[in-house]
């Protein structure tokens, strides 16, 4: 029933089945989890906050993959909850463990940017050199050196096209050839993942 409520589009009676019917926590934290569902996680802390023994089991599990204090904010008071201090010690741990992650993956994202912008730079502050044989990627005639004078377009990718070749409407000029080669290779990737999932 779980399982079939899950692929019907209906995932919170799914887990309010696990919660109720089996009474199994860990199965509905798992549930929760594999759904990755933000409002899924709501209903999950709504159904079991009035249980002491479903929040010890939130308490213990769910600190990587929520924000613990909407989890403890929604705790009724004067609530006995079994091993509280240990679960409390272990929910603040995990949730650690999740900021030292972000922090560093933070750091590698701005090393990351700085090196790649620095490449940007160079590689638009090169040469492209251009002789009497380079060719026109759309109509594939000589660029230069023909008896009439003509515009030509270079990218920076070091494509080269005469003016009249690039389509003028194209506000953005992008290279005719990338684009393609790139649509491609997105559309290899699409149907890649469609033969996966199936």
């Amino acid at each position: 029933m779980v399982f079939l409520l899950a692929r019907m589009g209906n995932p919170k009676a799914a887990l309010e089945l696990v919660i109720k019917k089996l009474e199994d926590v860990d199965k509905a934290i798992e549930f929760a989890m594999e759904e990755g569902d933000d409002d899924l996680w709501d209903a999950l802390i709504h159904l079991s906050i009035s249980n002491p023994k479903f929040v010890t089991g939130l308490l213990n599990n769910v600190g990587t993959h929520i924000d613990p204090t909407k989890l403890i904010q929604q705790i009724p008071e004067h609530t006995e909850i079994p091993n509280l201090g240990a679960s409390l010690v272990k929910l603040l741990q995990d949730f650690q463990v999740q900021v030292n992650l972000r922090e560093g993956c933070r750091k590698i994202l701005v090393k990351d940017s700085h090196s790649l912008m620095e490449k940007l730079y160079k590689l638009q502050g090169s040469a492209v050199y251009i002789d009497g044989d380079t060719i026109c990627k759309a109509c594939g005639n000589e660029v230069i050196g023909t008896a009439e004078k003509a515009d030509f377009v270079l990218f920076f990718c070091g494509h080269v096209y005469h003016g009249r070749c690039v389509n003028k409407k194209n506000q953005r000029m992008t290279c005719r050839m990338c684009y393609v080669h790139t649509r491609a290779e997105h559309r290899g990737r699409k149907e890649h993942l469609l033969q996966k999932n199936l």
